[in-house]
């Protein structure tokens, strides 16, 4: 997409890649949200187009909802949306929910260690090497801190959900419902894993360039 002279940002989390030396307890997605408000002022950010993937969901929500007047399109990448006082670990399964606080309490009480990739439909050896190579383990916080959103949102004029089906996440069914259910949505499946920007790059800018002025 920048190769077609588009501006693209992709900020990295505090706590997370690069930024792992901002990790604490205490960073959640209240944290996330305030870091991609923080960037929009900071380099006067408007008529975006604004996505999320997986967790990223309620962080774009988030942001989304307080400044919902700069962003011309709202991106769920295979990612849940947010709902007003839910947390991630609320709309799982309960038994990968359970997994999820056991892993952090057999890691240090407040990561979660990164999931094998085969998880997220990565199979290929040199991008597994790769992607092995930049996950750290994720704040707990991030997971079980609820949104805060009002709807706001909503008034963004172009929504899209975008599923990955080969193979799903069956907790994603719950989110492509909803994103099925509202008049005014656009609805994309990619047949690949949950990691699509890593397994199916090209066919993921392709739907992206769609919403390019």
């Amino acid at each position: 997409m920048e190769a077609l002279g588009h501006k693209v940002l992709t900020p990295t989390l505090p706590g997370l890649g690069d930024r792992i030396g901002e990790a604490t307890k205490d960073v959640g997605l209240s944290t996330h949200v305030a870091d991609i408000l923080a960037l929009y002022e900071r380099d006067d950010l408007n008529n975006t187009i604004l996505v999320g993937h997986s967790y990223g969901g309620p962080v774009v929500g988030g942001v989304a909802d307080a400044i919902h007047e700069k962003v011309s399109t709202l991106i769920y990448l295979d990612a849940v949306i947010p709902v007003n006082g839910k947390s991630v670990l609320d709309f799982q399964f309960e038994e990968r929910r359970q997994s999820l606080l056991a892993q952090a309490a057999g890691h240090n009480g407040w990561q979660i260690p990164p999931p094998p990739l085969s998880f997220y439909g990565i199979f290929d050896p040199d991008q597994q090497a790769w992607a092995n190579a930049e996950c750290v383990p994720q704040p707990l916080k991030c997971f079980s801190e609820p949104s805060s959103v009002t709807g706001a949102w909503n008034n963004i004029a172009q929504k899209s959900y975008i599923r990955c089906t080969n193979p799903a996440l069956e907790y994603m069914d719950q989110f492509q419902n909803f994103a099925e259910q509202q008049a005014d949505w656009d609805i994309y499946e990619m047949a690949t894993g949950h990691d699509c920007m890593i397994t199916a790059p090209a066919e993921l800018a392709e739907i992206l360039l769609k919403y390019v002025a």
